[in-house]
């Protein structure tokens, strides 16, 4: 099995991106939140020469061999270092990686966002720093919820 994450299915575009949180589902396991939007058939798009139902420009060739476009997100404001967000996008693209053939032949847009549950603190008390999921915790929630979705789709 092939298991890669090529730039065809990274989703891409302010247009979509915009339609899937104004559109989407929302779904979460752990300390993954997922919103995603499954396409219905076969749609054309008039506007758009990309063969993804769910519009673009072109960019995507090998529909085929890849039918989920995927974007990974951590929140700025729970994780203050650039290297604690781009560490959990990367176990959450790993973990994507390796589970992405349960979407098979399912058309979809998902965004992963990592956004663990932050203790309650006094007002006017500075946050504490959120505990970095480790990344059986990450594989565990992606897998949960793309049986969620493939369920639901």
């Amino acid at each position: 099995m092939f298991n890669s994450l090529s730039r065809a299915e990274r989703l891409r575009g302010e247009k979509r991106i915009a339609a899937l949180f104004a559109d989407g589902r929302w779904c979460s396991a752990g300390v993954v939140r997922c919103c995603y939007v499954v396409a219905s058939g076969e749609h054309s798009n008039s506007q758009s020469s990309s063969s993804h139902p769910l519009g673009g420009r072109g960019e995507t060739k090998n529909f085929q061999l890849s039918t989920a476009s995927v974007l990974f997100s951590t929140p700025k404001k729970t994780f203050k270092h650039a290297h604690d967000r781009n560490l959990l996008k990367r176990r959450m693209r790993e973990s994507y990686r390796t589970r992405k053939h349960v979407l098979d032949g399912l058309r979809v847009d998902i965004a992963f966002i990592c956004s663990p549950r932050m203790p309650e603190t006094a007002p006017k008390q500075p946050r504490p720093k959120p505990e970095i999921p480790d990344f059986k915790t990450i594989d565990n929630a992606i897998e949960k919820i793309l049986e969620q979705i493939v369920a639901r789709g």
